[in-house]
Formats: C-alpha cells, sequence, structure tokens
C-alpha cells in the first residue's frame, strides 16, 4: 500500500494560466490510476477546506492535509487540528490593525475576513476564490486559527510583517512575485509533520510515501517523504530538496512522477 501527496497551486493547477486553472485530463487519469491499484491519494496544500478549487474535490481525493499540516481530513472526518496560541495571535492583529495590514485567519472547517478587507478579498477573487469560501460574521478574539494569510497593497508592509514576526511562528512569502503576500504558521507544523500523521493513521511506511510540490511550503514534505518529486517549475529550494526533479505543470511532470512510482506507464 502507497500513499501519494499533492501540492496544489503550481502542482496540479496554475492560477495564473486560464487553461492550467484544472488538472488536465493526464493528470486526472494518473491520479485515478492510482487509486485503482488500491493506493491511497492526498491534497497536502496550504490552503483551506473553504478554499479547495471544486475540480480537485470532484477527484475524490481519500483525504487532505491543509494549512500546512495544521489540519488533516481522512475520508471527510477531521483527525487532527492544530491552533495558533490565542494570545501570540491577538498581540499579532493588533499590529497587523494598527498599520491597517490585512489578513485572513484560516481554521478547520471556516475561513475569517473582515468585511472592510477589500484589497484582501480581490485578491482572493483573482485566484479563483470566491466570497462563498469565507464570512466575515465573526469574533476575532474567540476563533481558533490554525495560519494566517497576511497581505497589503504597500509592498513595503513586508518590513514590518517580518520584523513583528514571533519566534514561534514560520512564514513562507508569495513566490515568484514581488507583493506583499505572505502566509504565517506555527513553525512547529508543517506539510512533513502532516504527512507523518496520515502515514501513521492508515500503518504506511514512510518508504512508501510520494510527495509532489513546487513551493518553499513544500521543502519539508519533499524531505520527509520516501520520494520527493519536485515540478520543474519549482522554486530552487524545493527542487534542491526533492529526491526527483520532473517535468513541469506545463508538462503534466505529475504524470512522469507517478509513473515512476508506480513502475509503469499509464
Amino acid at each position: 500500500m502507497k500513499a501519494f501527496f499533492f501540492d496544489i497551486d503550481g502542482t496540479l493547477i496554475e492560477g495564473r494560466y486560464p487553461e492550467y486553472a484544472k488538472p488536465s485530463a493526464k493528470v486526472v487519469a494518473a491520479i485515478k490510476a492510482i487509486q485503482a491499484e488500491g493506493h491511497y491519494v492526498f491534497i497536502a496544500s496550504g490552503r483551506s477546506i473553504t478554499y479547495l478549487n471544486p475540480d480537485i474535490k470532484a477527484l475524490g481525493f481519500d483525504g487532505y492535509v491543509l494549512l500546512n499540516g495544521a489540519t488533516i481530513f481522512i475520508k471527510d472526518k477531521l483527525v487532527f487540528q492544530h491552533s495558533l496560541d490565542a494570545q501570540i495571535l491577538h498581540n499579532l492583529l493588533k499590529i497587523y490593525d494598527e498599520h491597517h495590514i490585512q489578513y485572513a485567519l484560516l481554521g478547520a472547517e471556516q475561513t475569517y475576513i473582515q468585511q472592510n478587507f477589500t484589497y484582501l478579498k480581490e485578491r482572493l477573487a483573482s485566484y479563483g476564490i470566491p466570497a462563498s469560501a469565507y464570512t466575515s460574521d465573526f469574533d476575532k478574539n474567540t476563533v481558533k486559527v490554525s495560519k494566517m494569510e497576511v497581505c497589503s497593497s504597500k509592498l513595503s508592509d513586508t518590513e514590518i510583517i517580518l520584523d513583528t514576526m514571533p519566534k514561534e511562528f514560520a512564514y513562507v512569502k508569495e513566490p515568484f512575485r514581488e507583493e506583499c503576500a505572505i502566509d504565517i504558521f506555527d513553525k512547529r507544523i508543517n506539510k512533513a509533520t502532516g504527512i507523518e500523521e496520515v502515514l501513521h493513521y492508515l500503518g504506511i511506511p514512510k518508504e512508501e510515501s510520494y510527495a509532489f510540490g513546487d513551493g518553499d511550503n513544500d521543502i519539508e514534505m519533499l524531505q520527509v517523504a520516501g520520494t520527493g518529486f519536485a515540478m520543474g517549475n519549482a522554486t530552487e529550494n524545493a527542487k534542491a530538496a526533492a529526491d526527483v526533479i520532473v517535468p513541469s505543470i506545463f508538462d503534466d511532470g505529475v504524470v512522469t512522477g507517478i509513473e515512476q512510482a508506480l513502475g509503469h506507464k499509464i
């Protein structure tokens, strides 16, 4: 029994190009072939459950490692959740509010965005994430938050965000773009710890696990999996962390990796 873990953005889809806004037919067939042989397929993403693309959900994954490993769903059941320290989060949000920096608070089953955060909402819409994917009806002092997405229309605000980063938190900047857009999460939790939780839950040895990714937030999972596949369009850091570099998303690199893992053509 094997377990396969796939990042979404830059690996299965590429939102900057309309023709790659959904997985290609070849990639879909390859993922179905994994399941047909009795193996497991999982998403491993920084996205929340509410941000998942309908085309991704329609593929029938066996589970999801989301929010960079902070929440795990297996067969639609939430089996693991890690929340950011409430007091540290409260202090950080106070700083962001003072500097008019906008943020999304991502929980296990809901995403929270303040009503007046129009820049953030427009940015999410450009990635195909609709208003129905989040709520503005919440109390930021009581919701459980597993990850934050922080952004600003002013690139200079990046310095404020990084200078005030608590030592307990880690971050990943938006790859390939000069924007003030940063993901923030607990440094003890990542996609690798999520994969380890899944493998333990299912009783699958690490040697029988395969991970596909392209970004810096995929580095740990590419290293922890039995075999880590970096896309040809991946960051240099992700490529360095991987065991194998496959063709880019534009050349169905995922299919190449799956065929190598299964030991035959699809």
